[in-house]
């Protein structure tokens, strides 16, 4: 979550989905989910389990015209134990969203139920993503590690960024094993 333009490069790599994303200043980047959404995403606020982010993004969709807006989006994460007393997470996602068409939006205003489940399936899909790459850490740190390092290699910054956050995922050892089977 704290840098998305190597999250995006590892979902790719990872075959978990078409994301890209680069750095647009410190706290903003831009973002495609490589389904017809972009846009601008800024952090408001970090801290070890919220994020606030300002979105202003663009929807563009072969049966619809193209639709612009704007949104706060809230997230809260908490550690958790999962049925099979795994580590999990709980996240939970608030937006709030408005589009910049008047036309638009006055018809979004009869269609909410429908643009809100458009808007939180989307965002849904988002933090899913960010979920497996997770699990996909935890779970193959190594195959995660080959593929930041396979030509062309993230940049060293974020290669060693990567390593620490895979040490510290590591068991207690401090090493980091190939998943078991």
């Amino acid at each position: 979550l704290d840098r998305p333009p190597v999250a995006a490069a590892l979902v790719n790599r990872l075959d978990l989905a078409d994301y890209k994303a680069e750095a647009r200043g410190s706290g903003r980047w831009w973002g495609s989910d490589g389904e017809g959404t972009e846009g601008i995403v800024e952090l408001v606020h970090a801290d070890t389990s919220t994020r606030i982010y300002y979105l202003e993004g663009t929807h563009r969709s072969r049966y619809l015209p193209d639709v612009s807006g704007k949104a706060v989006v809230f997230l809260r994460m908490a550690a958790i134990t999962d049925s099979n007393r795994l580590p999990a997470m709980d996240s939970t996602l608030v937006a709030y969203a408005r589009l910049d068409n008047r036309f638009l939006s006055g018809v979004a205003s009869v269609l909410r139920p429908l643009i809100a489940s458009t808007v939180g399936r989307k965002l849904a899909k988002g933090v899913d993503v960010v979920n497996r790459l997770g699990l996909e850490m935890r779970q193959r740190p190594d195959r995660v590690l080959f593929e930041a390092t396979d030509p062309p290699a993230l940049p060293d910054e974020d290669v060693a960024y990567l390593k620490e956050a895979l040490g510290a995922m590591a068991p207690a050892t401090g090493r980091i094993e190939h998943a078991r089977p």
